[in-house]
């Protein structure tokens, strides 16, 4: 091969040409295959931006080295993921590193670090030199079955980025010549380091040698406001529910024990015990469900006018994690776990969305919890932190909670061990998801923290001080080396022990923590442990019952103090930018067939969840797609916080037939993009295939069209009509495996006719409720089975529908027109799960096929599918040949191909569709009808 690239995402694709040219490189073409000294001539030509990662979509992350202004370090400057013409069938991952002027860096000291997810201490993983000549990579590594890999550069002391998640385990990809030089196994990856200086904020490299602090601008004391201390303290309930009997407990059941504390906010512990296997089960111990149970206490305590901080913890599922999370790397147990517990959340949140402010996660991850290592390795906390978050905000009415991460522990016993903890979780959460790269939230909203500290302080005031200022500090400077910015710290327990303080030390030990945490802007609430002794005496009540007698002296000291207004320092929020789409007004619904030229105007109603006035120079702008001939930004009407305002748009429909897709978002004074991103999705008409006028766009070569006589009949007619139009590409694609293009019009005719847009234009799809079911019913079951049905015993039948949970029940398959309601149903709970769950186009590939058949994603694969019947025919000679279906074909084995192509279950009905099509073709292919 030359040295031309023949991809569409090679760095022409991805890199602008910058002004000035990159350093001079070696022109010789790598031994290794591929080009590697012209990639590095355009990673370099993009070094000042962000790194070049097109192996992105293949799931490989670029985590950054946490680096000083002015500190030298290996920075990644480019990732390539090699195409079949470059890798030839190889599995490896290859390496350059280059000096601060572009050239290789030779220095013997260096060396590669690798290992892999996993990977155990007995297993090691040497260094291996960067020792190859000039006319190759300076290294390579070899990708091995089933390893997850990262990189990193070693040797001379400085910090290096890493690369992660390099592995080969992905689908077949094809050559120019159709060879499978990139298949499941062989797959490999291109990877350069440049030895760079950090920047300083303003750019420039640092000269100066001060110390840090040295360099910092004196910070003006933030001015002091009055508030009410229980507008930011609150109260531990206790267990809530016996864990046994499900009986409420007295605290809750009576709300006023908690409310006659004085304080505004009270943590609930969602507790599942031991009559329940999950928050919708419909048991009654006490005559109550558990979610009933629950909405009785949180109905008791907001009436007494209470807010709620709610805690799922591993108290929430049915099974204990037991020793599960101790350790690193793959676990499939803990995996599974994490999974049932997220789901677990999502349904206590959906239960209790509009009720409970704010949901904290597992509860003291870092406790030793009896062995002699945290009970959950911060790896898998940063899992469990990352599941939450993703199954949450998937959930279109649970974005609007808030999620605190689980609280951690600062002890006198751990030396704050807690904060030490939470920078391991963002190293693996970086590491693992590239939390905090552009577009990669970090999971959570607050941090929760616990605080144990001067539990037998002699001097009270000073030593609480002292140590809270200790402990709060480190937290707050590994939230802000983390995330780069400030974040708010829940301080969801905090308290000292009667039995270790005395009873009138406890009360001032509560005072002096109390007036620490409501003068600290950082913390947004606080909570004291608990509302009644146990085994441990932190409570208001003593252990003996909830009457007045049992009060402690704490108990009157604290409601004092809870009706106080003090003055305190308090954060003005800095006013931000935010918006929320409005369905429901749309004046075009999404798939809305046009004429070609049609105009046309989209309506969308967007509502300001922000604190800012939406005014002079803010736009809707244009972010992506097609632009429809519509203008590039359109103005937006002054809009308050809290209201909502109609933002019009005018278009013109393509003249070509097809799919095309509009997506517009937000946008500042200040050019700042906020809000999600909206779209508009049309399909231009095309002509009726029926009608003979059409022309054929894929016609069969001269001379081998069929005519078609009136007294045929209508499966005749069909068959006919299929070849007629589309001979010339089935020819050419089952000349290229070497099969009868009888058989792809026999499947052709077996599945919707041939016909692969409906009467409206629109794609044909069928929307398959047991497959929407694997990809979004199983984390959503109550809602799912509100809406849909199948057959438990033949979940590919029986499938039926209902737009509310008091409608009646109405089947859907035979008619598009509400086969595409359905699908637009789905589409708004979870796209790409709707996505997933659709056949698609005259051959009928199930959306969950997209990466086999060639596309990166399900939604590339619906647009190319609408845009042109060419790909869905193409595709369908390509799912044949990566399904290892080419020699069933050629044996004409038709229920061996069915029950692959179709499933099992209806593997007898398509193979005799198949066979009765393909004797209607070889008969009227062998005569004039």
């Amino acid at each position: 091969m030359d040295d031309t690239l023949t991809r569409a995402d090679s760095p022409e694709a991805t890199i602008g040409p910058k002004e000035t040219p990159s350093p001079v490189l070696l022109q010789t073409r790598s031994v290794a295959g591929f080009n590697f000294c012209e990639y590095n001539r355009r990673f370099l030509q993009n070094a000042a931006g962000e790194a070049v990662n097109d192996a992105a979509a293949y799931g490989v992350r670029i985590v950054p080295a946490v680096v000083s202004p002015g500190q030298e370090y290996w920075r990644v400057i480019g990732v390539h993921h090699l195409a079949p013409a470059e890798n030839q069938g190889k599995r490896n991952v290859f390496l350059d590193i280059l000096d601060g002027t572009g050239q290789r860096a030779h220095n013997p000291a260096l060396s590669l670090q690798w290992g892999w997810e996993g990977q155990r201490p007995d297993e090691p993983s040497p260094p291996k030199p960067f020792d190859k000549p000039e006319d190759e990579p300076a290294t390579n590594l070899d990708l091995y079955s089933g390893q997850r890999v990262y990189v990193a550069v070693s040797g001379d002391g400085c910090p290096s980025d890493r690369v992660e998640n390099l592995h080969s385990n992905h689908p077949d990809e094809l050559g120019p010549q159709g060879q499978t030089w990139n298949s499941i196994g062989h797959h490999s990856f291109y990877v350069v380091f440049q030895r760079t200086q950090k920047a300083t904020e303003d750019g420039n490299h640092d000269e100066g040698d001060q110390d840090e602090d040295d360099q910092q601008e004196p910070v003006a004391p933030l001015p002091l406001r009055p508030m009410r201390v229980r507008d930011k303290l609150g109260i531990d309930a206790n267990r809530p529910v016996d864990p046994r009997s499900g009986a409420i407990a007295g605290q809750v059941a009576v709300p006023a024990v908690i409310a006659g504390t004085g304080v505004g906010w009270v943590r609930l512990n969602f507790v599942l015990g031991e009559r329940w296997s999950g928050p919708y089960d419909q048991n009654r111990p006490m005559e109550l469900t558990w979610a009933e149970t629950y909405q009785r206490i949180i109905g008791g305590l907001r009436g007494q006018g209470l807010k709620i901080y709610g805690l799922i913890s591993a108290e929430a599922m049915r099974e204990d994690p037991g020793d599960r999370f101790r350790n690193p790397g793959a676990s499939q147990q803990a995996q599974e776990w994490i999974e049932r517990y997220a789901a677990t959340f999502v349904q206590i949140a959906t239960l209790f969305k509009d009720q409970v402010e704010y949901f904290e996660s597992f509860n003291e991850p870092d406790d030793w919890h009896g062995q002699r290592c945290n009970w959950v390795h911060p790896d898998w906390f940063a899992r469990m932190l990352q599941e939450i978050h993703t199954r949450v905000r998937g959930e279109p009415s649970l974005r609007h909670i808030k999620l605190i991460s689980g609280p951690l522990q600062g002890l006198d016993n751990n030396n704050n061990a807690g904060a030490d903890y939470l920078r391991q979780t963002y190293r693996a959460g970086k590491r693992f998801f590239g939390w905090g790269q552009p577009g990669v939230p970090f999971p959570f909203d607050g941090v929760g923290y616990h605080l144990y500290i001067a539990q037998n302080p002699t001097n009270v005031q000073e030593e609480i001080s002292a140590r809270y200022g200790q402990y709060m500090q480190a937290v707050r400077r590994v939230i802000r080396e983390e995330e780069g910015a400030d974040k708010p710290v829940f301080l969801s327990e905090f308290g000292w022990q009667s039995s270790v303080t005395g009873d009138a030390r406890q009360a001032e030990c509560m005072r002096v923590g109390t007036e620490c945490m409501l003068k600290d802007p950082g913390v947004a609430l606080g909570f004291w442990f608990c509302t009644q002794d146990f085994d441990e005496k932190f409570g208001l009540y003593r252990q003996d019952g909830l009457s007045a007698t049992n009060r402690k002296p704490i108990y009157d000291a604290f409601k004092a103090f809870c009706a106080r207004e003090i003055e305190a320092p308090q954060i003005e929020p800095a006013p931000v930018d935010n918006a929320a789409y409005v369905a429901g007004y749309d004046a075009i619904p999404d798939g809305q067939v046009m004429q070609p030229g049609q105009r046309f105007a989209q309506r969308w109603v967007m509502r300001n969840t922000g604190s800012r006035v939406w005014g002079s120079g803010y736009r809707l702008v244009r972010v992506g797609d097609m632009s429809l001939e519509s203008p590039p930004n359109m103005h937006v009407p002054i809009c308050a916080p809290g209201r909502e305002v109609a933002v019009t748009v005018p278009f013109i429909a393509p003249q070509e037939p097809g799919c095309y897709k509009s997506t517009w978002q937000l946008c500042n004074e200040k050019g700042q993009k906020f809000g999600p991103r909206i779209w508009l999705v049309i399909n231009v008409a095309a002509p009726l295939v029926e009608q003979p006028t059409t022309a054929a766009p894929y016609p069969p070569p001269v001379g081998q069209e069929i005519t078609v006589y009136s007294q045929a009949t209508p499966a005749e007619q069909m068959v006919a009509r299929i070849w007629n139009r589309y001979g010339g590409l089935l020819l050419a694609e089952a000349n290229r495996l070497r099969i009868d293009p009888s058989v792809a019009v026999a499947v052709l005719a077996a599945e919707v006719s041939g016909k692969p847009y409906g009467p409206d234009g629109r794609l044909k799809i069928r929307f398959e409720n047991h497959i929407f079911y694997d990809n979004w019913g199983k984390q959503n079951e109550l809602r799912f089975r509100q809406h849909f049905s199948f057959a438990d015993d033949r979940k590919w039948e029986g499938h039926s529908w209902r737009p509310n949970a008091n409608d009646a029940w109405q089947s859907f398959h035979g008619n598009q027109s509400t086969e595409w309601r359905v699908f637009e149903f789905a589409r708004n709970l979870d796209e790409q799960a709707a996505l997933l769950s659709i056949s698609m186009g005259a051959p009928q590939i199930m959306g969950f096929n997209h990466s086999a058949i060639g596309y990166a994603t399900v939604q590339e694969m619906f647009y190319a599918f609408c845009s042109d019947v060419g790909n869905q025919i193409a595709c369908l000679f390509r799912f044949i040949q990566v399904k290892n279906l080419v020699e069933v074909v050629r044996q004409r084995d038709f229920l061996t191909f069915a029950q692959i192509y179709n499933g099992r279950g209806q593997a007898e009905l398509y193979k005799s569709r198949i066979e009765m099509y393909l004797a209607i073709y070889e008969q009227i292919r062998s005569r004039s009808i």
